[in-house]
């Protein structure tokens, strides 16, 4: 109730407390919501190793969230030493009790050979998994453009990136508006390429806002616009300034100086918004258990 404010006025800090009386008491939920609380510091100063303990206590009850959290401090070396093979273990026991996130773990475990020798037709078995769920991500689509342990299908892959773009993943969008660019395993429509590079770019990704300056600079399926082509190779450049960049010399050369600037100025205002909306979310980690 206090965490999301629900009936009453929200209170992380009162939250938090209940979630550490609640985990005392040995309620595996608490457990994990407590354990989410110290990682990400919200209520508690972030202890990773705290989260870690509580992660752990909640995981050894069989709670599926927290087997898989765990799994992911043991694969990260985060309040523990990292350690592979036991993060793909309680990643495993998460995934067999149908955890989505779980089940996409173990696969990326075997897409990477991380813990386990590389499998590629086991990384595709546990992806499909997930994504039956509802949890699609741009491995999934990966496997099926390079053939990696199934047949190689684009327009599979196509509609793998679809489902995982949709679900908001902006590796995907990223991948899914370079397939309507290239007309890879989908029709080829600039119009729709821009659309997904925008929505991976407002995101933060480097490559989509590089993709979508392109666009912008030849006018391919939006109309052209150097203003906003600087603005976006600014961001995907990391703020370089001309100086140390190529293409936005050739952009700079193209534009009146107060054009530039403006371009700079809307770059700088986008991160300033960005930076300040990312500060403000509830759930940069897990969702707390209800």
């Amino acid at each position: 109730m206090y965490y999301h404010g629900s009936g009453v006025q929200r209170d992380v800090a009162a939250a938090a407390t209940y979630f550490e009386k609640a985990a005392a008491a040995g309620f595996p939920a608490a457990q994990f919501n407590a354990g989410v609380m110290y990682e990400g510091g919200r209520g508690f100063s972030q202890n990773l190793g705290r989260a870690f303990e509580l992660y752990r206590e909640a995981a050894r009850s069989g709670y599926a969230p927290a087997q898989n959290n765990l799994g992911r401090m043991y694969e990260k070396g985060e309040g523990v030493v990292r350690d592979a093979k036991v993060a793909l273990q309680w990643y495993t026991k998460s995934a067999l009790q149908g955890n989505a996130i779980g089940q996409f773990d173990v696969g990326a475990m075997y897409w990477r050979g991380d813990g386990i020798p590389q499998n590629f037709a086991k990384a595709a078995e546990w992806f499909q998994l997930a994504a039956k769920q509802g949890y699609a991500r741009a491995q999934t689509a990966d496997l099926y453009s390079a053939g990696w342990g199934v047949p190689k299908e684009e327009h599979v892959a196509g509609e793998w990136l679809l489902k995982a773009a949709e679900q908001g993943d902006a590796i995907a969008q990223n991948k899914l508006g370079a397939f309507y660019l290239k007309g890879q395993g989908v029709a080829a429509d600039d119009s729709l390429a821009a659309v997904w590079f925008e929505k991976a770019a407002e995101q933060g990704n480097r490559d989509a806002q590089a993709n979508l300056a392109s666009l912008y600079q030849v006018g391919r399926g939006v109309g052209r616009d150097l203003n906003r082509a600087y603005m976006w190779r600014y961001l995907s450049l990391g703020g370089k300034s001309p100086e140390q960049s190529s293409e936005l010399r050739e952009l700079a050369r193209a534009m009146p100086r107060s054009d530039v600037a403006d371009a700079e100025r809307r770059a700088s205002e986008w991160l300033f918004v960005h930076a300040s909306a990312k500060s403000e979310e509830v759930e940069v980690f897990p969702l707390l258990a209800q």
